[in-house]
């Protein structure tokens, strides 16, 4: 699980530290490696070709590993041993090893794309299935052994793909972008219990999930919130931008940072007063996803059009630095990799 240092967020503004929410176990959490092991940080981006690897510290990439297409989502393990992507043309997971940046055996995901979440414990993943013309479903699998568990849940109609665990691992959330909803689903009962309408015409993109069982969705008209369950009412917290979707938020939950694709840029956004206290912060063109460092004081943010990533300064508020990744950058995820047997 992330672990709970004190978050470093932009100058202007310094949350309490005290009753402020705490990230859970979803696609937004950093994954951290086991405590008290040795570790190398480093940055795993899914683009056309493959994945590529990027050494935070000098900021260079050490390689491409090739896939052979298309990849979408990237996430890891608990233990950063493993990171997971999408391959939808191929209807499989790629899953690499961090520890020598090799691809092992991939688990067959028929639809696989952008969403795919590890459990807490490492026992668990969820992989979306998207259908357009009908309900998606989820696969679940063992990230260990790569045994597929089932895959007849299903979330909602339009569903795009994007997932978040809530803290207790028995909830997940989907984003449908077609039908403006997000389903939450019970995993302990294996079926949907609610769908939340965000508003017509609006397209959801990204869902997580607080400590507290609040979800932080991003929309083409801006951010919202979904109470608690039970209640899972929507709320507005930020409305703005032109099409707002990657989300990534901080360790403590008090800051969301967003991108929105069509304004190409980075915004910071209080959850709890929806105020923007950073941004908007240019980056490149169709940013879809972004990372934090460790330390929450860099941000790394895709660019679905180009050949790079983009690195801002979340003290200066401005980019400061690109990183070529080759053909179009699509989702990224930051990892502690276990330096025992690190391949430089």
């Amino acid at each position: 699980t992330p672990t709970s240092t004190s978050a470093s967020v932009p100058p202007s503004h310094t949350p309490t530290a005290t009753s402020t929410p705490t990230v859970a176990a979803s696609a937004s959490a950093t994954p951290t490696a086991t405590s008290g092991v040795a570790t190398v940080v480093r940055l795993y981006v899914s683009t056309n070709d493959g994945v590529s690897v990027v050494d935070v510290a000098s900021g260079q990439l050490i390689t491409t590993i090739p896939t052979g297409g298309r990849l979408f989502g990237s996430t890891a393990s608990p233990d950063g041993r493993r990171v997971f992507a999408g391959y939808p043309a191929e209807d499989r997971i790629e899953v690499i090893d961090t520890v020598t940046n090799r691809r092992e055996a991939p688990i067959p995901a028929p639809r696989v794309s952008g969403g795919i979440v590890i459990s807490a414990d490492g026992s668990r993943g969820y992989a979306s299935a998207p259908n357009v013309s009908e309900d998606g479903t989820i696969v679940v699998f063992d990230p260990l052994t790569g045994a597929v568990v089932s895959s007849s849940l299903e979330t909602g109609s339009g569903f795009f793909g994007r997932i978040a665990l809530d803290s207790t691992g028995t909830l997940l959330y989907a984003a449908n972008d077609l039908s403006s909803t997000v389903s939450v689903l019970s995993l302990v009962r294996e079926e949907r219990v609610r769908t939340v309408p965000v508003g017509a015409g609006e397209i959801p993109g990204n869902v997580a999930v607080l400590s507290s069982g609040r979800a932080i969705v991003t929309s083409s008209s801006g951010v919202f919130g979904i109470s608690p369950p039970p209640e899972l009412a929507l709320e507005s917290i930020w409305t703005g931008g032109n099409s707002t979707f990657g989300l990534r938020l901080s360790r403590d939950g008090t800051l969301a940072y967003v991108t929105d694709i069509f304004d190409d840029d980075l915004r910071v956004i209080d959850v709890a007063t929806g105020v923007v206290v950073a941004g908007p912060i240019a980056v490149g063109e169709v940013p879809v996803d972004v990372a934090l460092s460790l330390d929450e004081t860099v941000a790394y943010v895709t660019s679905e059009v180009s050949d790079v990533i983009s690195v801002v300064d979340l003290n200066t508020r401005r980019s400061v630095a690109t990183i070529d990744v080759g053909s179009g950058s699509r989702s990224l995820t930051i990892v502690e990799v276990p330096v025992a047997g690190v391949v430089p």
